[in-house]
């Protein structure tokens, strides 16, 4: 009977707290605590108010209505002074040529480290490698891992209401190597396949295009073909060197991406702008690819950008430029916000300024000393072992050492290049959690870049001294025809 008079006492409290209308019952499924285990006695539950009309999902960002199209094209270990436009007369490249009189060409335009995935990061990202992290290709540095990555130029061009999509021809670039955010399509070769030929690429990428409608699209296009082992392809000319027919071939599948854009008459305008990633070394230093050396042989690349009414065709800007400026360049261009940035934008680029490269594939790969080169003006000094000071006015293949003969200009350029290793060390550590900063601190000055007080000299032997070793082994390995395994991966 206790019990039946508790029950019926309850449901009268119930009912009083009901006006005629509804009870203030808490929803169904709501998470209660009983109060009896809180230790005290039971209570009515405040007033619930009815759960909120499911919100709209966001709009989908519209692009301005005269958005243009975007391309990128990057052809890898490409040698500047290998095309027709820079004044070679070794490589056949009439589709880059014709690019660069309808556009501008960049006469002075280099890399920031020779190695593949860095130098593609720099271009999407607009800042160097010692800051986004990727300094080889096997990735971002792994204590970067955790921090906030730069902003892409896909993400920027995604969040605008471009359609996205990159096609790549290596490995080296797959998706490991942090360049897909913001790409609705990334298609890369997985590592049994390795790479792709660019007639694939072109194939696929306007297959893509024809899937975009009547949106406006951000293009990468990534061909392959004059990267080691440089293998002329089937039909090339009897008389032409194997890299510069494969040079011939990547500039056939440019020809025939830019001739099925045009068929395709998208009725946008068409800002296109093709860059090598790095050159060659060909063995003007000894070094017959690239990675380990900061010379113009494998820093200086070709770029050219057009854009439809922006600019006048055939102009050549004879500033130094970085690929660090696209990545602003291509977001003035296109209006999209503009983010911190180690470049500058194109369209309004500085009389001089100082333009930094560095190569820790030395140091990362055989334990050999780090590179690092700063150009002002016509001199490039290069920190090594035993320094070197070139006149690229006087001396364009940097064959005369002249650090003896200009040793105000030798220190000059010396402190500058310390100040930038230690500014670019400062913007690495940024954002890093205590713990991670101190150990990518001692990470950074065992790789030559700063210390607690400043900066370090290079260790480890000089590569100028290993390099011709290192060329003896590769090319037994090639004679041999035994895998490179003791060679890591460009």
């Amino acid at each position: 009977m206790r019990r039946l008079a508790a029950r019926l006492c309850f449901f009268a409290l119930c009912a009083a707290a009901c006006d005629s209308r509804a009870c203030d019952a808490p929803p169904i499924g709501a998470r209660t605590v009983s109060p009896l285990a809180q230790g005290m006695e039971p209570a009515l539950a405040p007033p619930t108010a009815l759960p909120p009309e499911p919100a709209a999902p966001p709009a989908a960002p519209r692009p301005r209505a005269d958005a243009s199209d975007v391309l990128v094209v990057t052809i890898d270990t490409a040698r500047a002074d290998h095309f027709g436009a820079y004044g070679s007369t070794t490589a056949h490249t009439p589709a880059f040529d014709a690019l660069a009189a309808a556009g501008v060409r960049y006469e002075r335009a280099t890399t920031p480290t020779p190695l593949t995935g860095p130098a593609h990061t720099t271009l999407f990202t607009g800042r160097h490698p010692a800051v986004h992290g990727t300094e080889i290709n096997s990735g971002p540095a792994p204590l970067l891992a955790g921090r906030e990555r730069p902003t892409l130029l896909a993400q920027s061009f995604v969040a605008a209401g471009y359609r996205t999509a990159a096609f790549v021809a290596s490995v080296i670039l797959a998706p490991r190597v942090g360049l897909s955010a913001g790409f609705e399509t990334y298609d890369a070769p997985t590592p049994a396949v390795r790479e792709v030929a660019a007639q694939d690429r072109v194939e696929k990428a306007l297959a893509w295009v024809d899937t975009a409608h009547d949106a406006p699209f951000f293009l990468w296009v990534h061909f392959m073909e004059p990267h080691a082992p440089h293998v002329a392809p089937p039909g090339s000319a009897a008389d032409v060197e194997p890299y510069d027919a494969e040079l011939t071939a990547a500039d056939a599948a440019l020809g025939a991406l830019l001739a099925g854009l045009e068929a395709r008459g998208r009725g946008r305008p068409l800002i296109v702008v093709v860059a090598g990633d790095h050159g060659e070394g060909l063995g003007d230093h000894v070094e017959t690819e690239h990675g380990v050396f900061v010379y113009d042989d494998t820093l200086h690349v070709p770029l050219v950008l057009r854009a439809s009414g922006r600019f006048d065709g055939g102009r050549v800007v004879a500033t130094p430029v970085t690929l660090a400026d696209l990545a602003p360049t291509l977001r003035a261009l296109c209006g999209l916000p503009s983010i911190e940035s180690d470049g500058v934008s194109l369209l309004a680029l500085p009389a001089a300024r100082d333009l930094f490269a560095q190569s820790l594939y030395p140091k990362v790969a055989f334990g050999w000393a780090p590179l690092f080169a700063l150009q002002r003006g016509s001199f490039v000094y290069i920190d090594a072992p035993r320094p070197e000071l070139y006149d690229l006015a006087s001396d364009p293949r940097e064959r005369r050492n002249v650090l003896a003969a200009q040793p105000t200009t030798a220190r000059t350029l010396a402190a500058a290049l310390s100040a930038r290793r230690d500014e670019l060390a400062s913007g690495r550590l940024t954002g890093l959690q205590p713990a991670a900063h101190d150990v990518e601190r001692a990470q950074l000055a065992a790789l030559g870049y700063a210390s607690a007080t400043g900066s370090v000299p290079t260790v480890g032997p000089d590569p100028k001294v290993m390099i011709r070793d290192y060329e003896a082994r590769r090319a037994a390995h090639r004679v041999d025809g035994l895998p490179p395994s003791v060679l890591p991966q460009q």
